[in-house]
């Protein structure tokens, strides 16, 4: 059921609330929320879409000030992601408007974007000069760079080019009060600020809303072949344990449930992405071929990218345990154990593991009820966390969320760092409270 978000709030408060924010973004940037722009099921008050950056600071001042809290927010696709607000939301600060400035430098490698400009449209200008932003999250059509900065999304390329923080080389934001903020630059050896460039990538809009980025971009490869081997799990492992030094651009372990899902035997199956120049490209073609001892080997003509992307996009709830690369199969071993303990079968989930990073996300691929995930999911985490990993509820409904935290508190010292940044920030708290980290 769809809430309605409460304050203290009445029908002429709430209307005061929106001319409010009118004198301060302008008539046309002001409605109040339509229902599909819920947060964690509850429809904020507001959805306030400003045109420039001096109308999200005006807006921000005013809510700071009447301790209105603000889910920032890009296209609204990410809404019910990470955790649920500590308040409910009165107001939906969307930075979908925020498309005026689209700066592309291609001698310098370099891309400015407006927050609002959507993330495949930041591609496209890149293609048209043989460069690419080396991000590949699951993302909507619709989805904006300054969300996917703010969330520090990132896909199966974070193998070989990273995640977001090792692109972006500068923020404008602006902070909870109201106040405009400026960090890095748009030149790669610019380093001014960069601790809080990092800081704001991935800050979930909790320490400001981020109004403009500018990102280090790179060269489209010539060319790339993708590869899948397919068999029982030792045998998989065992494949890509001989296959690390090819510097795949990605590689991804999938359970059988995921590969059927995407036109591949219904078995264990890692998927290589490899890019580079065509020779070298079909030398590694021949090395795996001729590697592929026990398992079912294919070169991939039509690629499974996309499909992975789009199966996991639509991940409810969607838990990511994370170790090390080299605890992998310790990591899957915990996630299989996690599965057997919730009375659910391996092919009732998804599967899929960035495998060269140590990190598994699971979903379910079937209905089933999430009251017997909760207890083997809270083991799960201590079993996780006691390896020195973490395990991170990275969408879940808020019923599974009251039974298990979306993110484990971290220790008090780390708590105690987050609440001085917090009040650096966001002196009055108005932004998605309890959102971060």
């Amino acid at each position: 059921m769809i809430e309605a978000a409460h304050g203290t709030h009445g029908v002429h408060g709430a209307e005061a609330m929106l001319d409010a924010l009118r004198r301060a973004a302008g008539g046309d940037a002001v409605e109040p929320a339509p229902a599909q722009w819920r947060v964690h099921g509850r429809v904020p008050r507001a959805l306030v879409s400003p045109h420039d950056s001096d109308a999200v600071a005006a807006v921000l001042a005013l809510c700071s000030a009447e301790g209105w809290t603000v889910e920032p927010a890009g296209a609204g696709t990410w809404l019910d992601h990470g955790r649920a607000p500590a308040r409910p939301a009165d107001i939906i600060l969307s930075a979908r408007r925020l498309t005026s400035r689209l700066e592309s430098e291609p001698a310098d490698l370099v891309i400015g974007a407006g927050a609002g400009v959507p993330l495949d449209a930041v591609q496209q200008r890149l293609a048209a000069h043989g460069q690419e932003l080396t991000l590949d999250p699951p993302h909507h059509p619709d989805a904006t760079i300054g969300a996917t900065i703010a969330l520090a999304a990132a896909g199966p390329l974070r193998a070989s080019a990273g995640t977001p923080r090792d692109h972006v080389l500068g923020i404008e934001a602006v902070s909870g009060d109201g106040r405009s903020l400026r960090f890095g630059g748009r030149v790669v050896k610019n380093v001014a600020g960069y601790d809080a460039v990092r800081l704001l990538t991935g800050s979930r809009g909790t320490l400001g809303v981020i109004t403009h980025v500018w990102l280090r971009v790179r060269a489209r490869p010539a060319a790339e072949r993708s590869f899948a081997l397919s068999g029982e799990l030792p045998a998989v492992l065992q494949m890509l344990v001989g296959l690390q030094d090819m510097g795949a651009a990605a590689a991804e372990l999938l359970a059988p449930a995921t590969a059927a899902s995407l036109g591949l035997p219904r078995d264990w199956t890692l998927a290589l992405r490899l890019r580079g120049g065509p020779a070298e490209l079909t030398a590694a073609a021949v090395r795996i071929a001729g590697s592929a001892a026990g398992v079912e080997y294919r070169d991939l003509a039509s690629p499974a990218w996309d499909g992975l992307a789009r199966l996991e996009l639509q991940a409810r709830p969607l838990i990511r345990v994370a170790g090390v690369s080299s605890d992998l199969p310790a990591v899957l071993e915990r996630c299989l154990s996690f599965i057997s303990a919730s009375d659910t079968r391996l092919e009732d989930w998804h599967v899929a593991a960035h495998a060269r990073s140590g990190m598994v996300r699971l979903w379910p691929s079937a209905a089933f009820d999430l009251d017997h995930v909760a207890g083997p999911l809270t083991a799960l985490r201590e079993q996780t966390e006691a390896a020195g990993g973490t395990v991170v509820l990275e969408c879940a409904p808020a019923s599974l969320q009251e039974r298990v935290q979306a993110r484990s508190p971290g220790d008090e010292v780390t708590q105690r760092l987050e609440s001085g940044l917090k009040r650096v920030f966001d002196p009055a708290g108005v932004l998605a409270p309890g959102r971060w980290p």
